[in-house]
C-alpha cells in the first residue's frame, strides 16, 4: 500500500504532461484535416486551407480581424475568403446584431437566401445568413459571390462575425463549409488563461 501514493503522483505527472501546452500544438496539428492549417487566437480557433494567406487588421469600428484569403482568380478576386471579426464586451442580444445586419444588407445589396440558427462549438448562441452579392473584380469584370455571415456570441460576451465567401461557380465553394465547421470558441475560461486546452479540439472524420 505504501507504493499507492507514489503511483497516484506518477499518474498525475504523466497526465499533466499530456495536457501541458507545449505538447498541444503538435497534437492539434495532427488532428487537422489534410490540406488544412490550424489558426489559433486567444479565444477561438479554426482550420483553413494551407494555400490560403492570412492578413490581420482593424475595421472601421476599431475591432480586430483576421482574413484568410485564397489565391487570386483570373478576374483579380480572391478564389475564397474567410474573415473573422472579434468584438469584446457584447452585452446585447444576438438578435440586435442580426437585425443590424439585415438592415445593412438591404442597403449594400446583399441578397439573403437563407437565415437559420447554427451551432458553433463553445458559443452560447449563433446564427447564420446565407447570402449572395455582386461585385466588380480588379479587372472590372462583374462577379457573383456566394457565402455566409455567421454571428456567434460566447457566454463571456465575445462576439465573432465570420464572413465566408467565394465566386459562385468556383470549386472553392466546397471549402467554405469545411472551414466554418472547424470554428471553436474557448472564451476566457481557466484553460484559456493558462493556455491549456482539452485534447479533443479538432477531430476531423
Amino acid at each position: 500500500m505504501r507504493y499507492f501514493p507514489r503511483f497516484v503522483f506518477l499518474v498525475a505527472v504523466l497526465g499533466g504532461l499530456v495536457w501541458w501546452s507545449p505538447w498541444q500544438g503538435p497534437l492539434e496539428a495532427m488532428r487537422v484535416a489534410d490540406g488544412f492549417r490550424l489558426y489559433r487566437a486567444d479565444d477561438y480557433r479554426l482550420a483553413y486551407p494551407e494555400n490560403w494567406q492570412t492578413r490581420t487588421g482593424t475595421n472601421q469600428e476599431g475591432h480586430g480581424y483576421v482574413e484568410f484569403n485564397g489565391p487570386a482568380t483570373p478576374e483579380g478576386a480572391y478564389s475564397g475568403q474567410v474573415r473573422v471579426v472579434r468584438q469584446d464586451g457584447w452585452n446585447h442580444r444576438l438578435q440586435d446584431k442580426l437585425t443590424q445586419f439585415q438592415t445593412a444588407a438591404a442597403v449594400e445589396h446583399y441578397e439573403i437566401v437563407r437565415s437559420l440558427p447554427v451551432t458553433v462549438e463553445g458559443a452560447a448562441e449563433a446564427h447564420r445568413f446565407e447570402v449572395v452579392r455582386k461585385i466588380k473584380a480588379l479587372s472590372g469584370a462583374p462577379l457573383s459571390l456566394r457565402g455566409s455571415e455567421t454571428f456567434a456570441v460566447s457566454d463571456d460576451g465575445m462576439l465573432l462575425t465570420i464572413t465566408a465567401e467565394a465566386p459562385e461557380r468556383d470549386r472553392t465553394q466546397a471549402q467554405l463549409p469545411r472551414v466554418l465547421d472547424t470554428v471553436e470558441i474557448s472564451g476566457r475560461n481557466w484553460f484559456a488563461k493558462q493556455d491549456w486546452f482539452p485534447p479533443n479540439w479538432f477531430e476531423f472524420p
